[in-house]
């Protein structure tokens, strides 16, 4: 499982889990990677707004308040809408070179360094393409009330 974190401003960290992540852990990950990417974005004039859908773990109180002590607006996200979120798309992108490029690989090592190096090719021209044409995704859900659409 991977952490990551991305704006128009470009891609921030890629972070490896390794076992199973909890509240603490997910913290620790907000505090030593979202933050410092989050005032990067404030100091350069941009407003942060952190996404969360549904899962457990975003729905914590540990990291609700947290978040909400480190001043971060929510956008909330309903669960189970991968066509409306891009950083979907973009785990998406990046498991299939995963599979179409690196091929069968020995170790959960080698998955991590193969991703890493997949997540440094996206640029902000990828970014651009899966979030300026928001409306567009949100009406083509609408249109199909809800279910699944081209994006």
């Amino acid at each position: 499982m991977f952490w990551g974190c991305l704006s128009l401003n470009g891609r921030g960290p890629l972070v490896a889990i390794k076992g199973k992540l909890n509240a603490d852990g997910y913290k620790r990950i907000l505090r030593e990677d979202l933050l410092p990417e989050a005032a990067d974005a404030v100091q350069n004039g941009h407003n942060v707004l952190v996404m969360h859908d549904g899962a457990p773990i975003h729905r914590a109180k540990k990291i609700t308040h947290y978040l909400r002590d480190c001043e971060f607006d929510f956008l909330e996200w309903p669960p189970y809408s991968p066509d409306l979120n891009p950083i979907e798309n973009i785990w998406a992108w990046m498991k299939y070179k995963l599979y179409s490029e690196y091929g069968l690989l020995n170790s959960e090592d080698e998955i991590i360094e193969a991703f890493k190096a997949i997540w440094e090719q996206i640029d902000i021209a990828m970014i651009e393409r899966f979030c300026k044409h928001y409306e567009n995704r949100l009406k083509a859900v609408i249109e199909k009330n809800g279910l699944q659409t081209k994006y």
